[in-house]
């Protein structure tokens, strides 16, 4: 099985903290809800230096596109309070035991 993991930093905007935690709390919720794929999804946010570290992880490429598309309405706002800085991802193989 492949699988995808992403990590992403990100400057939340000055005076923006609350917005981006709202807006995180959100994602994460839609993440729970609604991401049958996403194995794992964490948010990172140191508030004196206002840099958010995304951790990834996907059972698929097809369950990144899912993930994509149930959380559109969170990235559409995310412009709003905090800039991309830096995104890496990368495919592993890892064989899953039953």
């Amino acid at each position: 099985m492949d699988e995808l993991w992403m990590r992403s930093v990100a400057t939340v905007y000055e005076g923006k903290i609350e917005d981006f935690k709202r807006l995180a709390e959100e994602m994460l919720s839609t993440i729970r809800d609604k991401d049958s794929d996403t194995l794992n999804f964490a948010i990172f946010l140191d508030e004196p230096t206002r840099v958010a570290v995304f951790l990834e992880e996907y059972a698929s490429s097809a369950g990144w596109l899912a993930h994509r598309r149930t959380s559109a309405h969170c990235c559409r706002e995310s412009p709003r309070s905090a800039s991309s800085r830096r995104s890496r991802s990368m495919v592993t193989r890892r064989r899953r035991h039953a």
